[in-house]
Formats: structure tokens, sequence, C-alpha cells
């Protein structure tokens, strides 16, 4: 027999707007904040040591919110690249984050829609909030979800600000090889979390066949390396599970 709720206690389903806020709080504090902060410490030296000023680290952490982006507009602007040129590289960056926000709208979906907060709300798709969305939303009630949402990718972004932070003021102090390390936490942490969350054969094969690709499809093209590898990796994938 299914274990009954006790009286008086709520279930996911049933939780009330600030509920769900301070769920997504607690859950964007723990692991998913640790790696971003940790991400941020690197990148607030990387923007020093490339001349940007503490304000101008802020704002691309606050703005932009996806390291890799981050760091490719840094990289083309010390390189002295064109503003057009910039934009493009960043811009084919972002492309991973456009099948996220796909996905994830239907789980965000609600009766009154404004397009200001949706675009809001895209502002919050990152890896970590991608996967912590499809791990937690699925089992909450329709009026808790974007609560939740929130809470958790406002949680992340206060820790990449402060990781950037403190990553800038001690800059003088932090090694290269350590910076390098901090940078790489992000991609680690989303591989292993898309591993811990597979269920499906098909689940494995895309995430095995797109990693394996990475080399060849870096060889072939560098600047759609995870692009064209993720979309290979997941048309295998399609194609195992309906033999």
């Amino acid at each position: 027999m299914a274990a009954q709720q006790a009286p008086g206690s709520k279930g996911l389903e049933d939780l009330s707007p600030r509920e769900g806020f301070l769920k997504g709080v607690r859950v964007g504090s723990g692991f998913p904040a640790i790696v971003l902060f940790a991400t941020a410490l690197g990148f607030g030296v990387l923007a020093r040591d490339a001349g940007f000023g503490l304000t101008q680290s802020l704002f691309m952490s606050g703005a932009i919110f996806a390291m890799p982006n981050q760091v490719m507009l840094v990289d083309q602007l010390t390189r002295n690249e064109t503003l057009a040129i910039t934009a493009l590289a960043v811009a084919l960056t972002a492309m991973r984050l456009l099948p996220m926000t796909v996905t994830l709208a239907p789980l965000l979906d609600r009766p009154r829609r404004h397009l200001g907060f949706d675009l809001l709300l895209s502002h919050f798709v990152t890896i970590s909030t991608w996967l912590e969305g499809n791990r937690h939303l699925p089992k909450l009630g329709p009026r808790a979800r974007v609560p939740f949402f929130l809470g958790v990718g406002g949680t992340i972004l206060v820790a990449l600000m402060i990781g950037t932070a403190l990553g800038y003021v001690a800059a003088a102090n932090v090694p290269q090889p350590i910076i390098t390390a901090l940078l790489f936490a992000t991609p680690v942490y989303f591989f292993l979390s898309l591993v811990a969350t597979s269920r499906l054969r098909a689940d494995f094969i895309a995430v095995g066949a797109g990693a394996a690709l990475i080399p060849l499809v870096h060889a072939i093209a560098p600047g759609f390396d995870l692009l064209g590898a993720g979309v290979a990796g997941g048309t295998l994938a399609f194609f195992a599970r309906r033999t």
C-alpha cells in the first residue's frame, strides 16, 4: 500500500509560491552554487588579468550569466576583435542555451504570460538551472514552478557575483593552473549531472556518443564542437531507441 501523506503536511504539488521560491533557494544554494562560485573565482581572476575593472567584471557576470559566454567575451576583447566578430562569437557560444530554454518553457507555462517576464525567466536559463529545473519542476504544482525557478536562478546568480568579486580581489595570489581548474568545474559538473540523471538506454547513448564525438567535431569545426557533437549524439540515441 502506498504511504499516506501525514495530516497537516503538504505535498510538493501543494506548495505555495513563497514555499516554491524558498525550495528553489535551498536547491540553488547547494552543489550548483558551490560549482558556479568556484568557476566565478576563476573568471574574476581572468577578467582582472585581461585588464577589466571590477564593475565591468561584475556587469559581465550579472548581464551574461553564462560562464562560457563570459570567457568568450573576455577572450575576443583581449584579442582586439571587432564588435561584430565578438558579438557573433558570443552568440554562437550561447546557442547551447536555445534547446535548454525550449525544453524548460513547457514546465514554466502559466495562464497569463507576459513577454517581459518570459525574457526575465530566459535570462536565468543556465546549465545548472536547466538541470535542477528538469529534476524538480515536474514534481511541483503549477503555482510553485516559476517561483522555484527564480529561487534557483537568483541564488546561483548571487553566488556567481560574489565569486567574481572575490576572484577579482584575490587575482594577484592565484596561480594560472588553479584558474584553469576553476573554470573547468562547470563542464565537469554538467557532464556528471547528465550521467547521474540518465535513466534510459538512449540517455546513456546520447551522453556517451556526444562526449566521444567532441574531439572529431572539434577537428572539423572548432567553433561548433559542442553543438555538433550534441546533435550527433542525440540523433544516434534517437534512432537507437527506435530500433
